[in-house]
């Protein structure tokens, strides 16, 4: 993370160079200070891009041609592509280093980014394939309910309409192998994840795989045997703030992050060939995989460096403190659920009578590790310290983001408390976030003449300069 000055040692840290104009007519013409550019910084830091050479062979070629095509980073497509992946695998194979401890291939990744940075067409890059296989599977359906009425609802691979746990639980409890929830919803999803108390049993069984029952309206109870739910999400960063302020570790330490920087532009003509045949065909291999649960082992060598990482990760875990610690303790873990996903993903792209693996090589283990404790360490690492920046500061951070986007001219007491800040605050303390904002050069107090009764509004003009700033 880049070190930020304090705003009180802040070029601007005087204040404005003019008085405070006596009423709204007369904003245009106030003399502004330089601004502070500092509070536009996202704090995201110089973080680690993905390796594309730590995934299998086949695909370090597609992952590059396909954020190419979709305008998108190669990080987010390659995040995306390994939690599909894993979502359509799930429980049907799970990677036991030892008789008592297997992990089922389930993934949680969340692309973060800011508005219009790429992320959804990422996200829909590796979607793709496994739409284009489930329309396939309701084709089929369709065929056979002409045939015999009383089939069983198709498979769903994909719980992309599903907006409630009973309604998820539901499409679990016909597809036990397990499902991907893809979500792309301006961020409240995470939020909603995490502000919930009485969800997050539901959510930690998705993706632990442990039974759980949900009680339905109607009082309807769905049996959950082994639920496996992976989640792939669309989040800005500010939402990851506000997730955080009100987050259980133990939800947020199951999410892999990607916060990748906005990608470069492309002409049309580089966007022009999709998704090829083979990508499709190897998704669809994984699909099409035997229900029936199968564990795989570790080799020898496998074995080995697994255990090597335990060492090291173990050595470290007492250094972390709060969502930081949650995050790395399931290091391990993931570190398995990761190197399964890689094991099959290689699989499917081999020869179609080529036999599934048995045992987990020692090269998936290595690129796994090197993933999480390379790539999506640093950029858990960002987002958690997010929680952590000095209040004001962060504060000051989303309220001029919001300013910038709704196009203010002015703003009011009221509508930094209620909008900006969310009702998270009062009036004293937006005053105390406009205070700093004033002392950056981005807002100036306004004096407004006011008869009646009560107090005069408090209201601030919006230095012109943050309508192309960038934020």
């Amino acid at each position: 993370m880049l070190d930020q000055p304090a705003l009180s040692e802040t070029a601007n840290r005087d204040g404005p160079v003019s008085p405070p104009p006596s009423n709204a007519a007369s904003t245009a013409t106030i003399v502004w200070p330089e601004p502070d550019l500092c509070l536009l910084d996202e704090w995201r830091g110089q973080l680690p891009t993905f390796p594309v050479d730590a995934l299998p062979n086949a695909w370090r070629t597609w992952v590059p041609r396909a954020a190419r095509c979709a305008n998108a980073s190669v990080d987010h497509v390659a995040v995306s592509l390994l939690t599909v992946a894993a979502s359509q695998i799930g429980h049907a194979r799970c990677i036991a280093p030892v008789p008592s401890w297997s992990e089922p291939c389930i993934l949680w990744a969340a692309l973060v980014g800011l508005p219009s940075s790429g992320k959804t067409p990422a996200m829909d890059a590796a979607l793709h394939m496994v739409r284009t296989i489930e329309d396939g599977l309701a084709r089929e359906y369709e065929e056979a309910c002409r045939k015999e009425p009383l089939t069983p609802p198709p498979r769903w691979l994909t719980a992309r309409e599903a907006r409630t746990i009973d309604v998820i639980a539901d499409a679990l409890h016909w597809n036990p192998r397990g499902m991907l929830l893809p979500r792309d919803e301006c961020g409240d999803w995470l939020d909603s994840m995490v502000r919930d108390d009485s969800q997050r049993p539901f959510w930690l069984s998705a993706w632990s795989g442990r039974p759980f029952l949900v009680q339905c309206k109607g009082k309807t109870v769905i049996r959950l045997p082994r639920p496996g739910l992976s989640i792939l999400g669309t989040i800005e960063p500010d939402m990851i703030t506000a997730a955080l302020a009100v987050a259980d570790d133990r939800v947020m330490a199951r999410f892999l992050f990607a916060w990748a920087e906005r990608p470069s532009f492309r002409s049309l003509s580089e966007m022009t060939e999709g998704a090829r045949h083979e990508e499709c065909e190897a998704v669809s291999r994984l699909c099409a995989m035997p229900d029936a649960g199968r564990t795989l082992t570790l080799e020898a060598e496998a074995f080995a460096a697994f255990d090597g990482f335990r060492r090291l990760h173990d050595a470290a875990a007492g250094r972390l403190e709060g969502g930081e610690a949650a995050w790395w303790g399931k290091g391990p873990g993931t570190v398995l659920r990761l190197a399964g996903t890689l094991s099959f993903l290689a699989w499917a792209m081999r020869p179609k009578d080529t036999p599934e693996p048995v045992q987990v090589p020692a090269w998936t283990i290595k690129a796994a590790t090197r993933l999480w404790q390379d790539y999506f360490w640093p950029h858990a690492r960002a987002i958690f310290r997010q929680s952590v920046r000095v209040e004001g500061e962060r504060q000051a951070w989303t309220t001029l983001r919001w300013i910038k986007q709704q196009g203010k001219t002015e703003v009011s007491r009221t509508e930094l408390r209620r909008k900006a800040l969310g009702y998270i605050s009062d009036a004293a303390t937006a005053e105390r976030i406009a205070g700093v904002l004033v002392k950056a050069g981005w807002l100036m107090p306004l004096r407004i003449e006011f008869e009646g009764r009560g107090s005069a509004p408090v209201r601030w003009a919006v230095n012109p300069a943050l309508q192309v700033a960038t934020v």
